[in-house]
């Protein structure tokens, strides 16, 4: 699956990571893909199409609107789409959902939204504006014109979401460098004043999850990105150590709940739709 690769303007950085826009699918029938928790939420646009089908699991077929919110992931997730579709993917930041859209990330975790359900329906000549661009660039201009004139007309409010949510950010990326320590949690709580109580409460209603749970998944992601640099030389004892897990068997049980296999049994031709949303590097602010 090839993507194209975009950044946002300067303005948006604090809050959107990248852009992307990729094809996935076959046309007039079902394929599938996977998602592992990439620790983000993204904003899905599919064009040419008012709705889409998707199976999730083993659970019935879902219809889903063209702009779709996509909540903080927790568990592998096996995907089935209906149809070739073209896809415009809103990679935000962990912490750049909140200020935003102001909405509360613990209600969006491991869920699917339609925009307007979402915010309601003055977003609707927003989404109607969206599915008639058939240029990627245009995407990224109404996306991107959305978003300024939200922080713009909320500029007060915003306000203190902003500042709440840019000094967690701070810690967010801490965890994710640090995912590996098993006080880490502990450590950043003592040394930035907050109790883990407060912490965690900020941490659900800003990124969607606990910041442990947030540890785990960037753990995850670290260890597979090892695993995959040092393909077949790994030694499980060896991987489990090295990232912070108690023993083998625990690494093992984590791995298998976030990607749907045993690191032996991962393969680099697995194809998940959250690997293109990891290891994209945002340019810096100058």
């Amino acid at each position: 699956m090839n993507a194209r690769v975009l950044f946002p303007q300067p303005a948006l950085l604090p809050y959107i990571n990248h852009y992307l826009f990729f094809e996935i699918g076959d046309p007039e029938t079902w394929s599938d893909t996977n998602m592992a928790p990439p620790g983000c939420a993204s904003l899905s646009i599919t064009t040419e199409k008012k709705t889409i089908s998707i199976k999730e699991n083993n659970n019935p077929a879902g219809k889903y609107e063209s702009v779709t919110f996509v909540g903080q992931t927790t568990r592998f997730k096996k995907i089935f789409l209906y149809d070739r579709l073209k896809c415009f993917f809103v990679i935000f930041q962990p912490w750049g959902v909140y200020p935003l859209l102001g909405v509360h990330q613990g209600e969006c975790r491991d869920a699917c939204i339609s925009l307007s359900d979402l915010l309601g329906s003055s977003v609707r000549l927003f989404e109607e504006e969206l599915v008639e661009q058939t240029h990627t660039e245009d995407l990224q201009r109404v996306v991107e014109k959305f978003f300024i004139k939200r922080i713009t007309d909320s500029r007060r409010q915003a306000q203190k979401k902003q500042t709440e949510s840019f000094r967690l950010a701070n810690i967010v990326e801490r965890i994710g460098l640090h995912s590996h320590q098993g006080t880490l949690i502990k450590k950043i709580c003592r040394e930035e004043g907050f109790s883990l109580s407060r912490l965690e409460r900020h941490m659900r209603r800003i990124v969607g999850i606990s910041p442990k749970l947030y540890q785990r998944i960037m753990r995850f992601n670290m260890a597979l990105q090892y695993i995959r640099r040092n393909k077949c030389c790994c030694n499980w004892s060896e991987v489990a150590s090295r990232f912070g897990y108690y023993d083998q068997t625990h690494f093992i049980k984590e791995f298998k709940l976030f990607y749907g296999k045993t690191p032996a049994e991962q393969s680099a031709d697995d194809r998940f739709l959250s690997s293109i949303a990891k290891g994209m590097k945002k340019p810096t602010i100058s």
